[in-house]
């Protein structure tokens, strides 16, 4: 049986300083247990990482709630994912492959067609990318490196 959920209508947005802690909570609830198995959580290890230049939220068109982000660093020979985080509740929706579409063209216009991240081998989205398009190739410690 096919899941006919609708995938709900969203926008994505230029971040601000001001969507720091919800992008935090959004990124504690889907990664911390992952973080947790390979190395030590380190909140501010996130604080440190949030650069509103190179993050987007996305919106809820109807609540008008972040239900997710995504941080994205383009770099002279490819386009690299630091980060793509959605709320549970909006997982397995569409989302995730829409903003890697819109990653991708971005990353096509910028004559920047290499996609490349980083993902815990214990990230059950590794299936994910996988079915986008993605390949694993590179294997670190706790880590691969995944590229399109």
């Amino acid at each position: 049986m096919v899941n006919q959920t609708k995938s709900p209508k969203f926008r994505t947005l230029k971040s601000f300083p001001k969507d720091f802690m919800a992008c935090s909570e959004i990124f504690e609830e889907n990664m911390k247990e992952k973080i947790e198995e390979n190395e030590t959580w380190e909140p501010e290890k996130f604080e440190n990482n949030f650069k509103t230049r190179e993050i987007r939220t996305i919106q809820d068109k109807k609540t008008k709630q972040i239900i997710g982000f995504f941080q994205v660093q383009y770099r002279k020979e490819l386009t690299y994912i630091k980060n793509l985080q959605i709320q549970t509740q909006y997982q397995n929706k569409g989302i995730g492959t829409q903003i890697l579409k819109t990653i991708q063209n971005e990353a096509n216009e910028k004559k920047l067609p290499k996609l490349k991240l980083k993902i815990f081998q214990n990230n059950q989205s590794i299936n994910f990318y996988e079915n986008f398009g993605f390949r694993i190739t590179k294997k670190l410690d706790s880590k691969y490196i995944m590229e399109l």
